[in-house]
């Protein structure tokens, strides 16, 4: 019988195409799986590529500082929470990915702070405006760090969940989007006051150690000096980068969409109204994706029953090339043995592997896969691809 890791976990909505962590995950002691994809080549040190600002997560805050403004202490660690954001093509590209949090696994309203800098402003300020043109960019409660007009803004939660607030600075050919989650209202300025409204649109209070401390954050960013673009050897698109066809005629299912999860946004066919923060790293990730040719890929094969309904096997997959730095980043889980978790629309398993060409890769699959194949099962079939 294929021997699993179950991690407990509840949450409202099934979400398979990103992994929602707000700390990074300590991987649970198992037995393998029997049925697994080729033996991961050996780990030899891999390092997370150096980011292009030449500057390190602790320098720019400090822990006590932190601790000052949320009340409780804010562990550092990349997590795989960035799986949402194409954190794999950015951090292949150089960018500075930063978060500090102790928010639980798929909980992405946990407590914390979450930097994102990359190289990518003119990427960032056509989306922006594309999207602001189109009437879809929310309200901005702009403020001023580091002397750059910082665009976004918060919301303060009256029933006691704190306050969110996302912003962006372009400066040079630097984008830095932050988010500040769980963040007591005394750090947040709104022009209301009422507690009748369980959500007020507001601004970083100016006077408060949060602001303080991003202004600093901004400055060390902004006036860093930008270090040389490192290129790997891209992958194919999603569409080619293994058969789907011949995977899912493997598993006797028939093939539905296959779509490229960093594909640029098109503001023209989506009504939604989209956050500056959520504009600049979908912009960023997918240039980071296209010029690195790091994969995300959502794949439809088959369908399933839970609770009866039927939907569709959702199948998610990533490459990085030359990407032996994944496996220590914390971005993903499952290297080397199934992981699980129940969700509120049936179980996910994922595995992650270093293919014997250098690909680090991640599946994970949901509905009839997990009782037939499995992630390692479906990972082995892929592996056969990428040879």
């Amino acid at each position: 019988m294929r021997q699993r890791v179950f991690l407990a976990v509840s949450v409202v909505t099934i979400a398979l195409l990103a992994g929602c962590a707000q700390q990074p995950i300590t991987e649970p002691t198992a037995d393998a799986s029997t049925n697994t994809p080729a033996a991961s080549a050996p780990s030899q040190a891999p390092e997370r590529p150096a980011n292009r600002y030449g500057l390190d997560c602790p320098e720019l805050a400090d822990p006590s500082t932190l601790e000052s403004i949320f009340g409780t202490a804010q562990p550092f660690g990349i997590s795989h929470e960035f799986g949402g954001f194409a954190a794999e093509p950015l951090v292949h590209d150089g960018a500075l990915l930063c978060r500090w949090g102790d928010g639980p696994y798929l909980d992405s309203q946990g407590t914390g702070l979450q930097v994102v800098a990359a190289p990518s402003a003119n990427d960032v300020s056509v989306a922006l405006q594309a999207a602001q043109e189109l009437g879809q960019l929310e309200e901005s409660a702009t403020v001023t760090l580091g002397q750059v007009s910082a665009n976004g803004r918060c919301v303060a939660y009256s029933l006691g969940d704190g306050g969110l607030c996302n912003y962006v600075v372009v400066s040079g050919q630097t984008m830095i989007a932050f988010q500040l989650s769980g963040l007591p209202l005394d750090q947040i300025s709104t022009a209301d006051d009422s507690t009748e409204s369980p959500e007020l649109v507001g601004s970083l209070n100016p006077n408060s150690t949060a602001f303080t401390l991003m202004d600093g954050i901004v400055r060390k960013i902004a006036t860093a000096a930008i270090l040389p673009e490192i290129k790997a050897n891209p992958l194919p698109d999603c569409d080619s980068v293994v058969s789907w066809a011949t995977i899912a005629e493997k598993l006797e299912l028939p093939l539905g969409s296959v779509v490229n999860s960093d594909a640029p946004v098109d503001y023209s066919a989506d009504s939604r109204y989209w956050s500056y923060y959520d504009v600049a790293l979908n912009a960023a990730g997918s240039q980071a994706a296209e010029r690195q040719g790091v994969r995300r890929c959502s794949v439809e094969i088959g369908m399933y029953v839970y609770d009866e309904q039927t939907a569709p096997i959702s199948l998610w997959a990533e490459f990085v090339p030359e990407g032996a730095w994944v496996r220590d980043s914390g971005l993903w889980l499952g290297w080397d043995q199934e992981v699980c978790q129940n969700w509120a629309g049936g179980p996910a398993c994922e595995y992650s592997w270093i293919s014997p060409s250098g690909v680090a890769a991640h599946v994970r699959v949901q509905g009839g896969l997990i009782d037939d194949e499995g992630p390692a099962g479906v990972g082995k079939l892929i592996e056969e691809e990428l040879s």
